[in-house]
């Protein structure tokens, strides 16, 4: 694939599945052995995907992502952008707070020929929680 080709897929692939929650999509863009990566979590295997996701989806359904920038490095598209959203639904044990979300966040998309076999995903987990009212914002 060529970079602007990388770019495109990450870009689809990253509104499919966040935004539009359409997991048809997962085996056809992904390798067998793909791995969605949070530092805090760690590895999600593609079949626990959507299991991830809809964790995300109950408490923010509403969630859309702005892709600002995207930039190749061999087989890797380095992704920046921002997830807007509302919290409506639950978040584990805590009720909805209503409160608007917005976080900004970098994905590292790794591809193997034409799939994706990796998503590294660094994000304000802490900035989320406050804006959820979880933590206590910070004076």
């Amino acid at each position: 694939m060529d970079p602007q080709e990388m770019k495109d897929t990450t870009r689809r692939w990253l509104h499919g599945i966040f935004d539009n929650a359409d997991y048809d999509m997962i085996p056809k863009m992904t390798t067998d052995d793909y791995g969605f990566i949070l530092p805090r979590t760690g590895r999600t295997s593609r079949e626990d995907l959507p299991k991830l996701i809809e964790g995300f989806r109950t408490s923010v359904p509403d969630l859309h992502n702005v892709i600002h920038e995207q930039v190749v490095e061999g087989n890797v598209v380095v992704t920046r952008g921002t997830t807007h959203a509302t919290n409506t639904g639950p978040f584990g044990e805590m009720p909805p707070s209503g409160n608007p979300i917005e976080s900004d966040w970098i994905v590292f998309t790794r591809f193997e020929g034409d799939k994706i076999a990796e998503d590294y995903e660094i994000y304000d987990e802490m900035g989320v929680m406050t804006q959820m009212g979880v933590i206590p914002e910070l004076e």
